[in-house]
């Protein structure tokens, strides 16, 4: 497919799916979101935007809450599991869906190690 046809195909595709939702806040589906994201390749965000029907903020946030992660700047050292620790921890965890948690005080390796684990899933 060529670099002019990503564009009007997307549209279409986001004109299709608003005559078939079932109403006006139905959130917009990802596999959209994602095509209008890779548009970025090619098209600015206004050329997009206005293609597309849709803000400006809106294909910043879908940027943002899409793009890739990098894996290695998340890495956190944690103590090992055969020496515990007496000092006591801060940790706040924020999640993409607006979620958040905070564990304050001494945690054993094992309570470390389940939350670790919790999060994976």
């Amino acid at each position: 497919m060529k670099n002019s046809d990503q564009l009007s195909i997307t549209a279409t595709a986001f004109d299709q799916w608003r005559t078939q939702r079932a109403s006006r806040s139905e959130r917009t589906p990802l596999a959209l979101r994602q095509q209008a994201i890779s548009l970025f390749k090619s098209y600015s965000s206004s050329s997009i935007t206005t293609a597309l029907k849709i803000s400006g903020t809106q294909l910043k946030q879908w940027k943002i809450l899409l793009a890739p992660k990098d894996e290695h700047t998340d890495f956190i050292h944690l103590p090992s599991l055969n020496t515990p620790s007496t000092e006591p921890l801060n940790i706040s965890l924020s999640f993409a869906n607006g979620a958040s948690m905070v564990f304050s005080g001494t945690l054993s390796p094992t309570v470390l190690l389940s939350i670790i684990q919790e999060c994976k899933l």
